[in-house]
């Protein structure tokens, strides 16, 4: 069974935002149109690249993926991937996938994230980063 998941904006653009999932999915995030979660286009959020990350929602659990961003995601303030410096954006490199828990603060550019997991939600008793 899945749980509720809550993304609540804590800093940055959309603060004090807050994104439910309460069924399997994928939400991207960044400031193209097609993103599930748009970061206003604004000089200010120049930080945050058009698809800069993704969170999946699953049965077994909340995880979340940088999608070779120029600026890096990071996971309560561990970096977990981001675009080489010289990288064409075709050329980009492996990224990591991390598994999130309850209270985990995700930061994309200046803005960050608290991950909320609801009783329900099944995220694994500990943290794994696999590369994708």
């Amino acid at each position: 069974m899945f749980g509720q998941v809550t993304l609540v904006v804590t800093h940055g653009a959309n603060e004090g935002q807050e994104y439910t999932f309460v069924k399997p999915g994928r939400c991207i995030v960044g400031r193209a149109e097609d993103c599930g979660i748009q970061v206003p286009m604004a000089p200010e959020n120049l930080d945050i690249s058009r698809h800069h990350c993704v969170f999946e929602f699953e049965p077994a659990g909340a995880r979340v993926r940088d999608l070779g961003s120029a600026n890096g995601t990071f996971v309560n303030g561990m970096l977990i991937g981001k675009r080489a410096k010289k990288a064409a954006d075709t050329d980009l490199p492996r990224q990591a996938t991390l598994i999130l828990r309850d209270g985990d603060e995700v930061r994309v550019g200046h803005m960050a994230f608290r991950v909320e997991v609801h009783e329900e939600a099944l995220v694994g008793a500990g943290r794994a980063a696999v590369n994708v």
